[in-house]
């Protein structure tokens, strides 16, 4: 360490030690200063890093959520992904800069002034205060007289020599540290810049690195950037042109009536706006997007949140002027069940409307290859009733009656799920609705629900249980049989149930003993399948809760109960136990419990076999929270399944132990089907739980918009009619019932929330 003050002169006291002591001081002070704004800058920087660091931070969010819109351009999401990956390093680069600087430049300088520095201040202030003390003993010393007191002599003189020593230790002291500090600051605050203007290189040189790896990328997506400005560029100019479809359009639209129709599927025949009468009270005029497609007639609002509103088959319907009609150029066009009153925007257009109808109308008459194929998967068929209407025309075993075999039925039973001819449609209201309730196919109104039911069952699957046990002594009647004959088989068929398989009728004990086995259930494409059972107690007609076992061979529809039986019996029977020893098949257990589980398993054809049996659709199992086989529907999530159970008498308002009906399951469950389907058989909206709960608090509370909705709607048309005020409002709830519960049987999707919500 260099002597910057010499300790003999300190010793001395003279006044070369005592300027030298000035200017060290003076040196100390302006070091000092300079210092202190050194570290307020050096904290200046630090925050404007960060505050630099937050705001790139938010930029690079932003980046990163500008490449979520282009998720379907892997192109555009893949560069940005990338880009702001580099981003992202050169900000950590940075954040790790910045700490370096703080800890080198704020807190180690900042160290120095407020220890090293400050002692040095501390120890002046004990050196001068023992200076003056030593000049004043200097001072009294030297006033004594040669005539005063020896002892007084002897005090001044010791004060003197204490002083002097007192001093001498002092200014060493401050001597050192004076030398200290002045050696010290040399090598500290110089390192301490080093370390800044290295954590500058280190962050440079890792952001270079960094720009480097990128490089390559960076000019292969310049190049294609070019490509891509160069494209837009191209398609820009044939834009330029845009203004000539108008008159292609045109022309097109002129020519469309003097060529023939296109023959092939899913091809666009003619499509635009038309104005189309409302069906609701006030019968107001909306324009509307038509398309003429399939043989179809679509038309869907302009909102693409909304999707396919309704469709006509053309095959089935007529095109006529409407002359009744106020308005110009209005058409309607005519089928079975509704009458559209539609309006162009002029009369030329009117006529190309109609005359294209009527010549799909004719060509799919004429060609049978244009008629009754509705095996496409084209989703715009799908969404509406009268698609599955015809699914249900078209369902093995359907075309002919279920009862005497008259082909081309056009009636149908709901409750059975069974089509028939119009002379036993008769013989089957003669029974009464809590035996057959009939409609007909082409002239009546169907709910979705019902429509899904009949696909469900048909023909072929009702009669392997209705007809399973008929003796080869009797004869089923024929189309030409006496009517005598058609009401004595149909009243020994579903009134007697004389042909049924019976299953287990004495009461005996009820529990199940699927605490581990196997459910058997027909697939859509006919197939039989066992699923494993983990737990009684939760959603077992759940996909989530189903692990499928086994794929056995595909069964025939028209195969008989006895083989369906035969088919699933021991380790693939509809409800077996797999680890006990006494398994057995589904004839073995009670036609309640059979109800019950059929119904958790979403299975109607083992169901309907209960039902056929006599079980009772309201009974409850006590040894599940009194649950009857309608909650367990909702619990599984079939509308279908619950649909069955209310076409056959099944109480829409029943409780289980907890008070809650069909409808409080269908709110805790989240399933806009059941409720739709409930409220429509009036349920009970008020109704509340043993925990004062009605369905739509516990709605609420799950935050259902669908259902909630649902609820309102339904409570204020209650109230409406309580008041006896006339307002069109029931029209209008039929056709918000109808919206929601085409949704829940088509788009199910739409409406879907998750159906294990904790209550």
């Amino acid at each position: 360490m260099k002597m910057w003050l010499d300790f003999a002169e300190c010793l001395k006291d003279s006044p070369k030690f005592r300027s030298t002591l000035e200017d060290h001081e003076h040196s100390i002070t302006e070091l000092e200063n300079h210092l202190e704004k050194l570290v307020k800058i050096s904290t200046q920087v630090v925050d404007a890093g960060k505050h630099y660091s937050h705001a790139m931070g938010s930029l690079i969010n932003s980046f990163d959520s500008l490449a979520t819109l282009f998720y379907e351009d892997t192109f555009v999401s893949t560069a940005l992904k990338k880009l702001n990956t580099v981003l992202g390093e050169l900000q950590t680069f940075l954040i790790v800069f910045l700490e370096q600087t703080q800890k080198s430049i704020t807190i180690s300088l900042n160290h120095f002034i407020k220890e090293d520095i400050k002692k040095v201040r501390e120890t002046k202030k004990v050196f001068d205060k023992i200076s003056d003390d030593l000049d004043s003993a200097c001072i009294r010393n030297s006033q004594l007289l040669k005539t005063c007191k020896a002892s007084d002599a002897e005090e001044a003189e010791n004060v003197l020599t204490a002083t002097q020593s007192c001093f001498h230790h002092t200014a060493l002291d401050y001597t050192y540290l004076i030398n200290s500090l002045q050696s010290k600051r040399r090598f500290h605050i110089l390192s301490q810049t080093v370390m800044f203007v290295n954590g500058h290189f280190t962050y440079h040189k890792q952001g270079y690195e960094a720009l480097t790896k990128f490089e390559t990328y960076q000019k292969q997506l310049s190049t294609q950037l070019e490509e891509l400005q160069a494209e837009y560029l191209s398609d820009h100019k044939e834009m330029d042109e845009r203004h000539t479809l108008v008159h292609t359009k045109n022309l097109e639209f002129e020519n469309i009536l003097n060529q023939s129709l296109p023959t092939k599927r899913n091809i666009i025949i003619m499509e635009g706006y038309l104005f189309k009468r409302a069906s609701n009270a006030f019968k107001t005029w909306n324009r509307r997007w038509f398309v003429i497609q399939n043989n179809k007639l679509y038309y869907t609002r302009r909102s693409k949140s909304e999707g396919i509103t309704e469709m006509v088959d053309l095959r089935l319907s007529t095109v006529k002027h409407a002359q009744d009609m106020d308005r110009r150029f209005t058409f309607s066009v005519v089928c079975p069940t509704k009458c559209w009153y539609l309006q162009a925007d002029n009369e030329c257009l009117k006529e190309k409307w109609m005359s294209v109808m009527q010549m799909a109308i004719a060509r799919a008459l004429n060609d049978p290859d244009q008629g009754g194929d509705f095996s496409s998967e084209d989703t715009l068929e799908k969404l509406h009733p009268q698609y599955l209407l015809t699914q249900i025309r078209d369902l093995s075993g359907n075309d002919t009656c279920a009862d005497c075999s008259l082909p081309n039925p056009k009636w149908a039973s709901i409750n059975l799920g069974i089509v028939v001819c119009i002379e036993c449609s008769g013989i089957h209201r003669s029974l009464g609705v809590h035996i057959s309730k009939v409609r007909s196919i082409t002239l009546d109104d169907w709910d979705p629900e019902s429509i899904k039911l009949l696909v469900e069952l048909g023909n072929d699957v009702v009669n392997n249980v209705y007809e399973a046990e008929v003796d080869a002594s009797l004869k089923k009647p024929t189309p030409s049989s006496s009517r005598q004959e058609k009401e004595a088989w149909i009243q020994a068929k579903y009134v007697d149930k004389k042909f049924v398989t019976k299953v287990k009728s004495t009461n005996g004990n009820l529990k199940s003993r699927l605490k581990r086995g196997n459910i058997i259930k027909r697939g859509s494409d006919g197939r039989l399948r066992a699923y494993t059972i983990d737990k009684i107690n939760v959603l077992e007609g759940s996909p989530k809760n189903e692990r499928r076992v086994d794929d056995s061979p595909k069964v025939d529809r028209s195969a008989s109960l006895k083989e369906l039986l035969h088919n699933t019996s021991s380790g693939d029977s509809f409800c077996t136990g797999t680890d006990s020893e006494d398994d057995h098949d589904v004839t073995s257990l009670h036609p309640n419990m059979l109800l019950y589980q059929a119904s958790r398993s979403k299975n109607i054809s083992m169901m309907l076999l209960a039902v056929a049996n006599g079980a009772d659709v309201n009974w409850r199992n006590y040894e599940s929270e009194e649950r009857t086989a309608l909650h367990e529907t909702v619990i599984s999530g079939s509308v279908t399944a619950s649909e069955f159970l209310l076409q056959n008498a099944a109480q829409v308002n029943i409780t289980d132990k907890q008070g809650r009906s069909g409808l409080h399951y269908a709110a805790m469950h989240g399933s806009t089907g059941h409720t739709c389907l409930f409220l429509k058989r009036d349920a009970d909206q008020k109704a509340l739980d043993k925990n004062e709960q009605d369905p739509l608090m516990i709605a609420l509370k799950n935050e259902n918009a669908d259902i909630v909705t649902l609820l309102r709607l339904a409570r204020l048309h209650e109230e409406i009619k309580e008041t006896d005020i006339t307002m069109g409002g029931d029209e209008t709830v039929t056709n918000v019932f109808r919206d929601f519960s085409n949704m829940a049987s088509q788009q199910p999707e739409r409406l879907t929330r998750d159906r294990h919500t904790n209550v």
